[in-house]
Formats: C-alpha cells, sequence, structure tokens
C-alpha cells in the first residue's frame, strides 16, 4: 500500500530500505507499496507528531477493534 507522511513537529529519521532520511517539521514523504521502512522519533524531549495518508487495502491483515 502506498502511504505519504506528513511532519507536523519533532524530529526524526525515516529508514527506507538501505537509506537514511532526517525528517522535521513540514518534510513529506511518499513510499512506495513494498518498500521496507521505519520512522524513528530522535528527540528525547518532543514527540514526533505525524500524519500518515494510505490508501485502503482490499483485505485488512488485521483485525479491526470496535468497543
Amino acid at each position: 500500500m502506498a502511504e505519504f507522511f506528513i511532519i507536523v513537529s519533532g524530529e526524526g529519521i525515516m529508514y527506507r530500505n538501505d537509506k537514511d532520511f532526517r525528517m522535521k517539521p513540514g518534510d513529506c514523504f511518499y513510499q512506495t507499496p513494498g518498500t521496507y521502512h521505519r520512522l524513528f522519533n530522535t528527540s528525547e524531549t518532543e514527540d514526533l507528531v505525524f500524519y500518515v495518508i494510505a490508501n485502503e487495502v482490499e483485505e485488512p491483515v488485521v483485525d479491526i477493534l470496535k468497543p
């Protein structure tokens, strides 16, 4: 599934395959389907706040919990 990340506040590192990218507020990142990636907060004092916009998968691989 494709994903689009928008960094709102804080700072982090996006690991994508064998490369890393420093992320800061205002940065955006498009993640192609099937690409290994991880996003980590690099601050010890501030939360990393971000939005992810992703297309819906046809068959969820996890159960959706409802109250």
